[in-house]
This record gives structure tokens, sequence and C-alpha cells, in this order.
């Protein structure tokens, strides 16, 4: 890890580089450095948007032995105490809305919120078949999958009429 000195600071006077990186960052702060602290912000914001999907897949490969043993368990065939699913699809449903737009982006995030509850929570055809048919920690965690695939394919709707 590289220290420097940090005059600007009276809490601490040695400080990691990549701290105030991770705060300018989030605050959005350009410095000194100019187009290349805003070039290593865009590389990142870009880096961990194609991390979102591996995300996805380790929370739902993950959540199909938890949500099997804990259905098991308590003897229920999807117990509502299991959030893991909707983690998962709410994810999914939350990769298309397009960041970056101020309060904007909570009128995205809501409606993506919306658009996977909807589908969670009516289960149209084959969510509500897969749900029936499909047993354990697969079945479980898959048709809340489901409901965000639903929920992005509307949610691509609206952008592509909305032309954002």
């Amino acid at each position: 890890m590289v220290f420097r000195y940090n005059h600007q600071r009276s809490k601490h006077a040695f400080i990691p580089i990549h701290a105030d990186l991770c705060r300018d960052m989030v605050l959005q702060r350009t410095n000194h450095q100019g187009p290349r602290h805003d070039g290593i912000t865009r590389r990142c914001s870009r880096w961990l948007g194609h991390c979102r999907p591996f995300g996805i897949v380790i929370v739902f490969v993950a959540g199909i032995p938890i949500a099997h043993k804990y259905s098991e368990m308590i003897g229920v065939h999807d117990p509502g105490e299991i959030v893991i699913d909707e983690v998962a699809g709410q994810w999914l449903c939350i990769l298309v809305v397009p960041l970056g737009n101020g309060f904007a982006d909570l009128a995205w995030l809501a409606a993506a919120f919306v658009m996977f509850r909807i589908f969670d929570i009516l289960k149209p055809w084959p969510i509500r078949w897969i749900d029936r048919r499909i047993s354990g920690g697969f079945g479980i965690m898959l048709d809340d999958i489901l409901a965000g695939v639903f929920g992005m394919i509307i949610l691509i709707g609206i952008r592509y009429f909305a032309g954002v």
C-alpha cells in the first residue's frame, strides 16, 4: 500500500492513497489531477457495472443450498423468511436501470422495485408453474429470478419508449 503525507487533514497525517480515491469517487469530486482522476472514476464505475451480473450469479448459486436447507428444516415449500431469492431477483431487475441522472434515479429504482414485486406476487404463467413444479432451493430461487427477468423486460420496454 502506498502512503503519502497529507498536510490538509489534521486527524491523520498519513493516509492511504486509495482512501482519498474512494472518498472522491463516492462524493464525485475532482481534484488538481483533473482528467486523470475522472478517468479513474469512470473506469471503476465501469468495472463495478461489469461485476453486478457476477454478483447475481453468486447470490443465486449460494442461495440454492441455503434456501433448500432452511425450507427442509422447517417443512415449508417457500417460506417467507427466505429473502435471498428476492435479493437476486431484485438485483436482476435493477441491472437495466439507467443511473447517473440525479432524482430520476429514484424513480427508475422505484419502478424496478414495483415491477419485480408485481411479478413476484402475481406469479404469471411460467413463474407460477415453476413455483409449483420445481421443489427445493432451485425452485425457490428460480421463480424470483424469472420475476426479475419479467421486470427487466418491462423496464427495457419503458426505457425504449421513453427514449432513455
